[in-house]
């Protein structure tokens, strides 16, 4: 079965591609579990997964400047860093996983400013 994909392409005024995205439909393609077994993904983004993206630099520093704007930088954000995340090293962090932090982080700035 081909899958049921729409790709969105942003360009800049002069039509150079800046990034593209498709999005698939997942009727089309099945549940996204069925997906995960096909790709021999584990489920939870760990390293073993042939899929897994680590997180990005960008991410790291930015996880890194929320944590010091409340304080703790360093070793000790770094050693927050892994107990919250439950990694023995941050290269073990998948992207998503970063993604998530930085909102979680976010939302309990924001509740602590209320």
């Amino acid at each position: 079965m081909k899958p049921n994909a729409r790709r969105i392409e942003v360009r800049t005024a002069d039509d150079k591609l800046i990034f593209s995205l498709r999005l698939y439909d997942e009727e089309a393609n099945g549940s996204t579990s069925d997906r995960d077994e096909q790709k021999g993904h584990d489920g939870n983004g760990g390293k073993g997964s042939k899929d897994f993206i680590a997180m990005t630099e960008s991410q790291k520093r930015y996880l890194f400047r929320i944590l010091a704007e409340r304080g703790l930088e360093g070793d000790d954000a770094h050693q927050h860093l892994k107990e919250r995340f439950g990694a023995n090293v941050l290269t073990d962090v998948s992207k998503r996983e970063a993604s998530s932090m930085i909102e979680q982080l976010l939302e309990e700035g924001e509740a602590k400013a209320k």
